[in-house]
């Protein structure tokens, strides 16, 4: 050893292999960190193997490169089904809790081209019972939330906002809550002043029975008119100026 210079590890006696990997990890500490890696032991790994193939031997089998690359394909697969879903840390009921979320687009419909929707009814999340037949004569505005979507509490005050400012015109609202959990769903509409009723929706049947909107599309707003069909849709979170006019045209009757 030389004066001056930090000790290494005494390799004498060892494998030729292992006193090169102690070196090779001696290097690899004088490396700067991984900064921003998703999984910063993982993608080191892969890194080291890429950069040293020579040291693949000498690696346990637990983190081969092969094992390496196939929880790097699990890892991301999870953390893509993560961005559509918040049901394990928002206690949301159902099987299947992956969502879209839509771009905002309006479709729009003719009169000779709308769809009548059916009857639906059900629970509403106050316990009453409700079908849509009750609002039959109004123009009605439906929206599919839940209290696990985000852009459904970015939408949320844009649609109490529409509701007070139409329901004196004779525009209702229904809340249809997709695939959530009860108590989530009334703390969301604690939280927001939310004073239109919703269904609770918690095996999605009532959303299946709206052919117009994609189940999976959360959040998603319909305007029926009088006669109880599509005039407008909305797949994706909604603002005051662009639903308002949509209901002021089908009140219009256009």
């Amino acid at each position: 050893m030389r004066a001056g210079q930090p000790d290494e590890p005494d390799v004498r006696g060892q494998p030729a292999g292992r006193g090169r990997l102690l070196r090779a990890r001696r290097r690899d500490r004088e490396r700067p960190q991984c900064r921003g890696c998703l999984t910063a032991p993982l993608s080191c790994v892969l890194r080291l193997v890429v950069a040293r193939p020579e040291l693949e031997g000498q690696l346990s089998p637990r983190v081969s490169p092969l094992r390496a690359a196939a929880a790097a394909a699990a890892l991301c697969g999870l953390l893509a089904g993560c961005a559509g879903t918040g049901a394990a840390e928002n206690g949301q009921g159902g099987d299947d809790t992956r969502f879209v979320s839509g771009d905002g687009k309006v479709t729009e419909y003719k009169p000779a081209d709308r769809k009548s929707v059916q009857d639906v009814g059900g629970d509403r999340l106050d316990g009453r019972q409700f079908r849509l037949a009750e609002f039959k004569g109004k123009v009605v505005v439906v929206n599919f939330w839940a209290s696990w979507c985000a852009p459904c509490r970015g939408e949320a005050p844009s649609l109490q906002q529409v509701y007070d400012a139409n329901k004196a015109k004779g525009v209702e609202f229904l809340g249809v809550n997709f695939k959530d959990s009860k108590a989530n769903a009334q703390a969301f509409e604690r939280k927001f002043k939310v004073t239109y009723p919703s269904l609770y929706d918690d095996g999605g049947q009532v959303t299946l029975a709206f052919r117009e909107v994609p189940p999976s599309a959360i959040p998603s707003t319909l305007v029926l008119d009088r006669q109880g069909r599509v005039a407008a849709r909305i797949i994706g979170a909604t603002t005051y100026s662009k639903l308002n006019p949509l209901v002021a045209k089908v009140l219009a009757g256009t």
